[in-house]
């Protein structure tokens, strides 16, 4: 980790979740952005997302980096906030999928969901996360 931020994160193995009709990953996410997310993130509180390759939450301007094994497929970051600016995601520029996404923090309490990269073949790569701005993010890498 550099930078002031406070991480709490999670790691899983990329597990393919059946849903039923009108069910997305970011339903169970709905509603817990916004005031109260910080709490969330202390008391660690907020869900557990079943296919989650990768979560934290992050309280201050700062980046952790982490090493992911990713599966074949698409994946996209949700991301949650309070009073945080932008938060990012980033491969190794040499790394098997150079990849650098930002995302503007969502306004209210539901997550914005963004693309971060399709993968041909399963890669082992290192992921940097980073927020900008002060408050707090919390971030879920997930397959589509």
């Amino acid at each position: 980790m550099s930078g002031r931020g406070r991480w709490v994160v999670a790691t899983a193995v990329a597990v393919t979740t059946l849903c039923v009709a009108g069910c997305t990953a970011s339903d169970p996410l709905d509603g817990l952005g916004g005031d109260g997310l910080a709490a969330r993130c202390a008391d660690e509180s907020l869900p557990r997302l079943e296919d989650a390759v990768l979560q934290g939450c992050n309280g201050g301007e700062g980046q952790g980096q982490f090493a992911v094994s990713l599966d074949t497929g698409g994946y996209d970051l949700l991301v949650l906030c309070e009073d945080a600016e932008k938060v990012s995601i980033v491969t190794d520029a040499d790394g098997p999928i150079p990849v650098m996404v930002r995302t503007d923090c969502p306004e209210g309490a539901d997550p914005v969901r963004v693309h971060v990269a399709d993968l041909e073949a399963p890669v082992d790569t290192i992921v940097k996360v980073a927020q900008q701005g002060e408050g707090e993010s919390a971030w879920f890498l997930v397959p589509e």
